[in-house]
């Protein structure tokens, strides 16, 4: 059994009623909504991009951004389109991840392939790559803890 702070998880409260008691306490401090954990994401997420009615992204701050940052951040906001019902996918190949950030291709697939590694990105489908949603609040901070100079006021 695990340990915290040296104190073990087993049982602490004895019977199986001490069980019911632990798991409500665990229950009352720990547990959160999805829709509570969605607005925070898209809370985090508008610092970032704004989508328009026809699904396209546009991000915020991009020329403050790291390339790598930029491509995270704009396939979420593909993803988000899509899950909106504003776009038909949520993937997106080097070539158009290049234009929107500003990009070569070239340069785009490298800093794709650094996400592909980091575990942020996948691709399910040759030369296609999509988000990570289970890594977008750590991307979200790393991209707001990277972003040169102080351009989103205080946020």
């Amino acid at each position: 059994m695990q340990s915290v702070k040296g104190i073990s998880m087993e049982n602490t409260f004895g019977d199986e009623s001490g069980s019911e008691q632990r798991a409500l306490l665990i229950k009352s401090k720990l547990l959160v909504s999805e829709e509570e954990v969605l607005k925070d994401m898209l809370d985090r997420t508008a610092e970032f991009l704004q989508i328009d009615r026809m699904g396209r992204v546009y991000l915020k701050h991009q020329d403050e951004m790291r390339k790598v940052d930029a491509a995270a951040v704009y396939l979420l906001g593909i993803s988000l389109a899509k899950d909106a019902g504003l776009a038909k996918t949520d993937m997106a190949d080097a070539d158009e991840i290049g234009a929107a950030i500003r990009t070569k291709k070239e340069v785009a697939a490298a800093r794709l392939h650094d996400l592909v590694v980091q575990g942020r990105i996948e691709s399910p489908e040759r030369g296609k790559f999509r988000i990570i949603l289970a890594r977008a609040s750590e991307t979200l901070s790393d991209v707001k803890k990277n972003l040169k100079g102080d351009c989103t006021n205080g946020i």
